[in-house]
């Protein structure tokens, strides 16, 4: 017996809810390279990256939410050292060109500039809208993906975050008692 077209949104709907909940609670990235910082050359790899957290922020120049959101992670990054967190911005889809553009505003960041012209990552990890942020705890896994960004939103990323640093500088204290 087939399904009517609202009862089938509706089992599409609950699919869905149930892959994203699953790919957001704690569970192992579905890449581990991510790519070259273009501004040092530094290859990015999340199996390098364990011990700290890490923030992954997919984002276009076309997109207004991502240009608001970019400073925001940078001034994150200032503040905390990228020993205890690592923010890395992949720029989702776009043209060199247009990427490399953008690039010159950024030279002085502190966040690493992925470019994933071919979207492997970002397809990877599921982005289908921009801004999209995940979140990775010190051992290596997803805790929160994040869709969009506003001011208000704010408050509850940054509390996100101190509890995945506290958490990290837990697990360091453990280690080293």
């Amino acid at each position: 017996m087939p399904f009517s077209p609202i009862a089938l949104c509706r089992h599409i709907a609950s699919i869905a809810a149930l892959l994203l909940a699953s790919v957001a609670w704690a569970s192992a990235p579905p890449v581990d390279e991510i790519g070259v910082d273009s501004r040092t050359g530094e290859v990015i790899k999340l199996s390098e990256l364990k011990g700290k957290v890490v923030a992954i922020s997919f984002w276009a120049s076309w997109c207004a939410p991502c240009r608001q959101e970019l400073p925001v992670l940078e001034n994150i990054q200032k503040q905390i050292p990228k020993s205890e967190l690592r923010i890395v911005s992949v720029n989702f889809g776009e043209d060199k060109k247009l990427f490399r553009r953008h690039l010159r505003q950024l030279e002085h960041a502190e966040i690493a500039l992925v470019h994933d012209s071919r979207k492997r990552v970002g397809k990877a990890f599921g982005v289908a809208s921009l801004p999209f942020l995940v979140l990775i705890d010190h051992r290596g896994e997803v805790r929160e993906i994040k869709h969009g960004y506003s001011e208000q939103s704010l408050p509850a990323l940054i509390e996100l975050m101190n509890s995945l640093l506290e958490e990290r500088a837990l697990a360091v204290a453990d280690r080293q008692t």
